[in-house]
């Protein structure tokens, strides 16, 4: 019976691997996970646990870019296992580290920003992404200078830009979803369409 793709078999591969060490994608190739990013979140958070540690680059076979190779140093059997994560507190953390790349780039599509955003220690969702710069679309905030265009069975990535008169300072816009969008602006102290100070 093959085995599920998870923290389980990744952990088994990565003892594997031995003193020869491995790579994200390498995981992701021998383990079957759908996605490298969801290999390099738990790469990460082994990382931070002290149970694999960085060895040194190597070429990537996928492109020019070089991949970051890691050896397990924690003596398990069982796999190290994250705790779940406190849910608001890992949003507010991508939302704040999504404003930061907002201001720096010119203009961005949502997987440019998702990148951008992305530290080692905490991976902005693409999903994330996409829900933030909605709100921020849909209040004036950020203004699509290029439309998502679908041709065939491709999309072609829309393009976004953060309104000038947006970049209010350095507290990211907070997005409130309870009865509708509204968008809570921490440097002026107002949400958008309302001229008043906010209650």
């Amino acid at each position: 019976m093959k085995e599920r793709s998870g923290p389980t078999l990744y952990w088994k591969l990565m003892r594997e691997a031995g003193e020869d060490g491995f790579t994200c994608l390498d995981i992701q190739i021998y383990s079957g996970a759908g996605s490298q990013n969801t290999v390099r979140k738990y790469v990460n958070f082994l990382v931070a646990q002290n149970a694999i540690a960085f060895v040194d680059n190597v070429k990537s076979p996928k492109n020019s870019k070089a991949a970051k190779r890691y050896r397990v140093i924690l003596e398990s059997l069982q796999a190290p296992m994250p705790k779940h994560p406190n849910r608001a507190a890992n949003y507010g953390r991508q939302t704040k580290q999504m404003w930061v790349a907002l201001r720096a780039l010119r203009n961005f599509s949502l997987n440019e920003l998702a990148a951008s955003a992305s530290t080692e220690e905490c991976v902005v969702e693409l999903s994330n992404a996409y829900a933030y710069i909605g709100a921020l679309i849909s209040v004036g905030a950020v203004i699509a200078l290029k439309p998502v265009v679908r041709t065939g069975n491709r999309w072609k990535a829309g393009v976004y830009r953060l309104k000038p008169s947006a970049n209010t300072g350095p507290k990211p816009l907070f997005v409130e979803r309870k009865a509708g969008i509204r968008v809570y602006d921490p440097n002026r102290d107002v949400y958008y369409g309302e001229a008043r100070r906010a209650a």
